[in-house]
């Protein structure tokens, strides 16, 4: 990806951040701002769904890479309107497939050793069979 692309799927990202940051709150955005409980928390407001938007249409390039750049700047701002939902989406489904390529292993190691364990009974059947 060139550097024109790269700062087009920012931009694309960023601006469906704070889409989204409007569409939830009633076409207002929240300003950013500390919160006094027992801890001070830093708010992040509607840059929050900026940075979560920038970070999906980034993340989305890995997976879906647009041959043109009229095809990346509406698939940097839907993903970026997604946003933290896109994310969380998308770190389930790649746990998802993580653990089914685990459980694929596991039962090809299983097999692999059932097939080892039948032809080692054979052989000794032979050895034994010789014997007698």
């Amino acid at each position: 990806m060139d550097s024109v692309n790269f700062w087009v799927v920012i931009s694309g990202g960023a601006f469906g951040g704070l889409l989204h940051a409007l569409y939830q709150n009633n076409h207002r955005l929240l300003l950013p701002g500390l919160l006094r409980n027992d801890q001070v928390h830093i708010y992040l407001g509607f840059l929050a769904d900026i940075l979560l938007g920038i970070g999906a249409s980034l993340a989305i390039l890995y997976f879906i890479a647009p041959d043109t750049l009229f095809k990346q700047i509406p698939l940097s701002i839907i993903s970026g309107f997604g946003g933290g939902s896109f994310l969380g989406t998308l770190a389930s489904k790649m746990a998802t497939e993580s653990e089914k390529k685990k459980v694929d292993t596991l039962e090809e190691v299983v097999e692999n050793y059932a097939k080892r364990y039948d032809e080692i009974l054979r052989e000794l059947e032979e050895r034994g069979g010789d014997k007698s």
